[in-house]
């Protein structure tokens, strides 16, 4: 768990430490379907890798954008595919890893439990962003010697909104209730405006 917002992906610095390669990386509320995560899970598990290196999937989930019960489901998925993968000796033990993110908000009231086994460890993070943030931003310790206009001045806008806008969107509060659906499309609907010049 870890209070980063879901944004930069993790899984380009995992593959920089040797002997170890993040095969993919998804966030769980843009998996529309039940049959979405299992098909993530289990091409991840397919894998034919002879390299000894440490495999990895990435999930990143985040409470608000997808259910709890979403989560508590993945985590099922993954354990059955992980039981199937051992019982058929399909690679050498120790070689595939899966990484559940959950990306906590800060001051979130709303009270929630994860039921994971033995066959999990878990770490609290609160930050998985390296220090220079990925939106080219300068460091937080570059920022706080400069003058704001000099931030600003520097920014990439359409890369920064790229990467910040998920974070956003799952933090309205919303008067009615709103399905998974609406969300992504929702977050369609900006990619294509941050893609468009004249935006």
């Amino acid at each position: 768990m870890t209070y980063s917002p879901i944004r930069g992906k993790v899984g380009g610095e995992l593959s920089k430490a040797p002997k170890l390669v993040a095969r993919a990386e998804v966030s769980l509320h843009e998996l529309s379907s039940s049959t979405d995560i299992e098909k993530a899970v289990h091409d991840f598990y397919n894998l034919q890798d002879t390299s000894g290196k440490k495999n990895f999937l990435i999930i990143h989930a985040d409470p608000v954008a997808a259910s709890v019960r979403m989560i508590e489901h993945c985590r099922f998925v993954c354990e059955k595919a992980r039981n199937g993968f051992v019982q058929k000796g399909k690679g050498e033990e120790g070689s595939m890893f899966v990484v559940l993110v959950v990306h906590l908000q800060r001051g979130y009231d709303g009270k929630f439990s994860f039921d994971f086994d033995s066959q999990w460890s878990a770490v609290f993070l609160d930050s998985v962003e390296p220090s220079a943030d990925l939106s080219s931003m300068p460091s937080l310790g570059a920022m706080l010697n400069m003058p704001l206009i000099d931030v600003v001045e520097g920014l990439e806008f359409p890369k920064l909104l790229r990467s910040c806008f998920r974070s956003s969107l799952s933090r309205l509060m919303y008067p009615h209730s709103r399905r998974p659906d609406d969300l992504q499309k929702q977050i369609q609907l900006m990619l294509r405006y941050i893609e468009d010049v004249d935006f």
